[in-house]
């Protein structure tokens, strides 16, 4: 995300589809995948610096670490 004049913008978005068995999983789950997936496509970026993680799925804002 870009910090313009205190207004923060997205700069890029992920969307992912499910496959499989990745279908079968429960919601929590399913939503916790595409985050890892979306850290996997995004790592070269992420790696060298400090982030945040804007979500709008209430079942994962309960996640420590």
């Amino acid at each position: 995300m870009l910090c313009y004049f205190r207004v923060v913008i997205p700069i890029a978005y992920f969307s992912g589809k499910l496959l499989g068995t990745n279908l079968n999983y429960p919601t929590y789950d399913k939503e916790l995948y595409i985050l890892v997936r979306t850290l996997q496509t995004w790592e070269h970026y992420l790696v060298s610096q400090e982030f945040i993680i804007h979500s709008d799925h209430e079942s994962l804002k309960y996640l420590k670490g």
